[in-house]
């Protein structure tokens, strides 16, 4: 759960890393101490916050975005929406897509990503964070 702590203009507010994520890595939880500054009104209570380790230019997010993630049970996501999806370990990033029988993780030009029924939603991108 990430614990929100406030600045003193309370527009902004740190809160920890839940970890980095690459496309189709393990999440690394190396930076998981660490605190990040994003604005207060971009994240709820129960939600958490990955920074991209690298460029993933197929799903328009860049290298060190910060992703807020709400949580989600593991086929609890609607087609279309932005997700991280675990398979095993790994992490990837996209848009989750279950019509006509169809069980994917799609890029922006609703290219396959990947399929594979082990996928397990961990959350919904509810926003990208982008200070530069």
């Amino acid at each position: 759960m990430t614990k929100k702590q406030k600045t003193p203009d309370s527009k902004t507010t740190f809160v920890h890393l839940a970890g980095d994520l690459s496309q189709g890595a393990a999440i690394d939880t190396s930076s998981a101490s660490e605190r990040v500054l994003i604005p207060e009104r971009a994240i709820d209570v129960d939600e958490i916050v990955f920074r991209a380790r690298e460029d993933i230019p197929e799903v328009f997010v860049q290298r060190g975005d910060l992703l807020i993630v709400e949580r989600r049970k593991p086929e609890s996501a609607a087609t279309g929406e932005s997700v991280v999806v675990l398979i095993g370990d790994r992490s990837f990033i996209g848009q989750w897509w279950t019509k006509h029988g169809e069980r994917a993780l799609l890029n922006d030009g609703l290219d396959s990503i990947i399929e594979d029924r082990e996928m397990r939603i961990l959350g919904a991108i509810t926003t990208i964070v982008r200070w530069r």
